[in-house]
């Protein structure tokens, strides 16, 4: 008996032994892959952010009305890997501009632009910018007065903060003629949460597209949230896991009805049923109501998106991140509204998608990873809304246009 207690006795504290080792092990491999895994994430971090202020610098401040601005003075440089490398500049009263603008001298006319990134010349140099372009055009082709084009596009701005801008700095550039660059990718959507509602809606598609996704693991609840709260190694298979799973198609990809910025171009929604569209009308009939109040003209340029131009974008942006099919789309539904805008208010608009669309094999039009146009694109546009404007005869005096108008109405009666 002693000695089969004997042998018996050791051999567990050999399996106790090794079993302690073997977790041991997995303890010390999981706190060295969660170090290595947070040192890692600090280290793309830190790089992340000392690039982006290298490359970004911040060319805005914040603004309580508008909410953000561009910073008076500005000077830095910004680039992207491989597609640009540019200095920008802002002026005292917050222009991308290397000049500097008072009162309006006689004999001048003046284009006021608005819009976001793409107005404001995202990618390019000054010189490059469609404005510039456009001002470099009209003073060579039209000799009768100077001609000042004025680039007041802000990086993220919505259609709202264009008409605050306007009404709070428009007055004193004394514009004759106001261009709106209307970015179809985002302006739509970000005007439609601008409505408290429509906000909160999206807000539950989000929730309800990331919920979606989020694989119920055979983890005890409160352990899986401690981890995905505290370990950035948890984070890091889980993500890869996940994607594994939608690649080898053992998860179901959510629905692109959870896409809510891909709403607008839907062909099963109705305008009306699109809140986006609706603010939009009122925004820009705000926008009519002030030129005309002021004297001024006013015209939209619809700018396009990248998807538009280029469907396979769309495709290999979110086409495996959602189960995507093109074929519900219209990519030209919003621009199709904008033009009937136009033509319901009196209001001119440029559709510049089907030039784009048409010049899309011979050129490249949009860098890769910026999304923005190249200078090829910037040129393209500039093009098009020059012979636009010549078209609309918008270079002419305004205020002659409306006196002109307004004397054939009462004849009229």
């Amino acid at each position: 008996m002693t000695g089969h207690h004997t042998g018996w006795f050791p051999r567990l504290r050999l399996v106790c032994l090794n079993l302690a080792l073997f977790t041991g092990s997995l303890v010390v491999f999981a706190l060295a892959f969660e170090g290595s895994i947070r040192v890692v994430n600090w280290w793309e971090r830190e790089r992340a952010w000392e690039e982006r202020q290298r490359l970004f610098p911040p060319c805005t401040i914040p603004d309580p009305r508008l909410g953000i601005r561009l910073k008076p003075h500005f000077s830095g440089r910004r680039a992207s890997r491989g597609e640009y490398d540019v200095i920008e500049q802002i002026n005292s009263i917050g222009l991308r501009d290397d000049r500097e603008y008072g009162p309006k001298p006689n004999g001048t006319f003046r284009l006021l632009v608005l819009g976001d990134s793409f107005t404001y010349g995202m990618g390019v140099a000054l010189q490059d910018t469609y404005e510039r372009q456009i001002e470099r055009l009209i003073n060579a082709q039209l000799a009768d007065r100077h001609y000042e084009v004025i680039n007041a596009g802000v990086p993220g701005y919505d259609t709202a903060q264009e008409l605050e801008w306007l009404e709070m700095i428009g007055p004193r550039l004394e514009p004759d003629l106001i261009v709106v660059g209307f970015f179809i990718g985002n302006d739509i959507t970000n005007n439609a949460q601008r409505v408290p509602a429509t906000r909160q809606k999206f807000e539950e598609h989000e929730q309800r597209f990331y919920t979606s996704t989020t694989y119920q693991a055979r983890l005890p609840i409160p352990f899986k949230t401690m981890l995905a709260e505290r370990s950035e190694a948890y984070a890091f298979i889980r993500e890869r896991y996940h994607r594994l799973l939608q690649i080898i198609r053992i998860r179901q990809q959510p629905s692109e009805a959870n896409i809510w910025w891909l709403d607008q171009y839907r062909k099963d929604v109705v305008f009306e049923h699109e809140p986006g569209y609706a603010y939009t009308d009122t925004l820009l009939t705000r926008m009519a109501a002030w030129a005309a109040e002021h004297g001024a003209g006013l015209s939209i340029v619809l700018i396009p998106d990248q998807g538009q131009v280029y469907p396979e974008y769309w495709r290999k942006a979110i086409g495996d991140i959602i189960a995507f099919d093109l074929a519900r789309y219209d990519v030209a539904k919003p621009n199709r509204w904008l033009v009937a805008f136009g033509r319901r208010t009196g209001v001119p608009v440029l559709d510049l998608l089907p030039r784009f669309q048409e010049r899309s094999h011979q050129m490249k039009l949009y860098y890769d990873r910026d999304r923005h146009w190249t200078r090829a694109g910037y040129r393209l546009a500039a093009e098009e809304i020059m012979r636009f404007l010549i078209d609309q005869r918008f270079l002419i005096d305004q205020r002659l246009l409306m006196r002109q108008s307004k004397a054939r109405h009462q004849a009229v009666r």
